[in-house]
């Protein structure tokens, strides 16, 4: 009953091999440390929702890093935050990662360095994070796009893009442009042509993540990664 209580708040591998030992020393043996633990017919019963369990755990340690992909203004660092504090993992943003390490905004970055030496950092970011277990990470809009980034993240974790319709993301783009490098010094109707055009090269890149999310809120997130759990 304790493990089953651990499930429902975010269980690791070793509650689930315990209850997947307990679990197969019952139906073979009826007897865990010499004492009996219920009548066989019992067991029976219960057999189906310890079966869903396990297949829970399984869906649990493939989530272990679970890594949010979509355009620029998508909301992977504001949900990612979420999901984090409700999974209790750590939350990483690429972007954040990066100026730490170069003790520089995104900014700064490609005004002095470029374009190309900022999806370098990327890369390597990814191959950084490799040795790094359990987090939820929200990338650049632009990471998944270049070198080998989106067979990396499947590697990685399990890859989530969050779909959000195109006209969403020019509204919310052209209200927030002052803080996204790419999108400076254009007028409202030169970044609607650009986002458009944007999402259309990238979306190809998008589309290979392990799960596609339409409806984007914390809620589906939550029913993706946890589906038992009441988000």
């Amino acid at each position: 009953s304790v493990l089953l209580y651990q499930l429902s708040y975010g269980i690791n591998a070793i509650a689930g091999a315990n209850i997947y030992v307990l679990f197969n020393l019952t139906m073979e043996k009826q007897h865990f440390f010499g004492k009996k633990i219920c009548p066989f017919a019992k067991v029976l019963k219960y057999r189906r929702k310890v079966s869903t369990y396990l297949r829970q755990i399984i869906f649990f340690v493939r989530m272990e890093r679970i890594i949010l992909i979509g355009f620029m203004g998508s909301g992977k660092s504001s949900l990612g935050k979420k999901l984090a504090r409700k999974i209790d993992l750590p939350f990483i943003d690429s972007d954040q990662e990066i100026e730490k390490n170069e003790m520089k905004s995104i900014t700064d970055i490609f005004k002095a360095n470029g374009e190309e030496h900022f999806r370098r950092l990327e890369s390597q970011l990814i191959r950084r994070l490799s040795e790094q277990e359990g987090f939820v990470l929200a990338v650049g809009g632009g990471l998944p796009c270049h070198a080998d980034n989106m067979q990396r993240l499947n590697e990685l974790g399990t890859t989530i893009y969050l779909n959000v319709a195109k006209g969403k993301l020019i509204q919310r783009l052209q209200a927030d442009h002052a803080n996204r490098p790419l999108l400076k010094g254009m007028d409202k109707a030169e970044m609607a042509t650009f986002i458009a055009t944007k999402i259309e090269e990238r979306e190809p890149f998008y589309l290979q993540a392990k799960h596609v999310l339409n409806d984007v809120s914390i809620k589906t997130l939550m029913n993706l990664v946890r589906p038992h759990q009441k988000s």
